[in-house]
């Protein structure tokens, strides 16, 4: 380089840079990459169907370019696979760098209708392969809101005993099962609530009462926690099983005789509920007056709370339906 004056005159000398190296680019690689042999519908295995209308994803086998290797990947969603070019009327072509995934978002996806995802490989040179296209995925409308609750029939008291009994009904869908029961409508014992879902339903109930009225009703809840209830039923269960015998044939006083201050001497009329004993003196003098149910205990002692002497004592026990039985109760030391 040379510098010129303002009379045009030239420097006698020239100054040179430090020179500059030419880089050939190589651009020998002409053929194109291969495309993806597979694009599957999904973000694993292909998949068919799609429960979202603003989502869509896919997953693609790599592509391969030996001379300048893959740069990037391009995809596009289409409602038709585009004729191997790709349809890209739902999303223009993406640059989708060198991922062999994708998920695409903020779309808006008709229901009931089919979108394929397309892809092609580019290489170091910007030369692109074919397209291939999914096999499609169908954009399901959303599943309908359950707001029915199970329809219960045939409610039905089974296996009735003394103490126990089976409920039984049916739904018109799977649901759970639990029995409320008691001796009014207003129930106030419950059953734990099987989670099962069947449609033929049995619940135990046990613990009840001998020859008592027991209402019930039952509850069953679909998956979608919809609950039906039915209306109030009701049964009797059976009475006690012992046998039922005379009054006079029913009075005991054991042990008989009686040490005092030993275990209590029991009086017992099987059959009543609810009664009384009177002890007496052979003069016919109250020595102690007891109330109890079916079995009363006397511990030796009168009123005061004295021991009584040995002897002999007569006992009068009193049943709650006003039958009278009396006998001799003998006292030792």
């Amino acid at each position: 380089m040379k510098s010129v004056n303002w009379s045009d005159l030239p420097s006698a000398s020239a100054a040179n840079s430090n020179g500059q190296y030419v880089v050939g680019i190589d651009t020998g690689d002409a053929t194109p990459p291969s495309a993806p042999a597979a694009v599957r519908d999904g973000t694993g295995v292909d998949v068919d169907t799609v429960a979202f209308t603003t989502e869509l994803s896919a997953n693609w086998d790599a592509g391969t370019d030996d001379e300048s290797g893959i740069a990037r990947y391009w995809y596009a969603i289409g409602t038709s696979p585009g004729s191997g070019l790709g349809a890209s009327d739902m999303k223009p072509w993406t640059d989708n760098g060198q991922a062999t995934a994708m998920i695409s978002v903020g779309l808006t996806l008709a229901q009931n209708a089919t979108y394929y995802v397309s892809v092609k490989s580019e290489n170091g040179v910007g030369l692109q392969s074919s397209t291939t296209s999914s096999n499609g995925q169908l954009v399901l409308p959303p599943s309908a809101v359950d707001t029915s609750s199970p329809v219960i029939t045939g409610v039905t008291a089974r296996n009735i005993a003394v103490t126990s009994a089976t409920v039984s009904w049916v739904t018109d869908e799977p649901a759970t099962t639990l029995v409320e029961y008691g001796p009014t409508a207003s129930y106030g014992s419950r059953t734990t609530e099987n989670v099962l879902l069947v449609t033929g339903h049995n619940a135990s109930l046990a613990g009840l009462s001998a020859n008592s009225v027991y209402h019930y009703r039952v509850i069953s809840r679909d998956p979608a926690g919809n609950q039906g209830v039915s209306g109030d039923y009701s049964f009797t269960t059976l009475r006690s099983s012992a046998p039922v015998l005379e009054i006079s044939k029913n009075v005991h006083a054991y042990p008989n005789p009686f040490v005092t201050g030993s275990k209590p001497v029991k009086f017992r009329l099987a059959g009543m509920a609810k009664g009384e004993v009177g002890i007496y003196t052979v003069s016919g003098r109250l020595v102690r007056k007891l109330t109890g149910g079916e079995e009363i205990e006397w511990d030796g002692r009168n009123e005061a709370g004295e021991k009584t002497n040995r002897g002999i004592y007569i006992y009068k026990i009193t049943s709650n339906d006003g039958d009278v039985v009396t006998g001799r109760l003998v006292l030792t030391k």
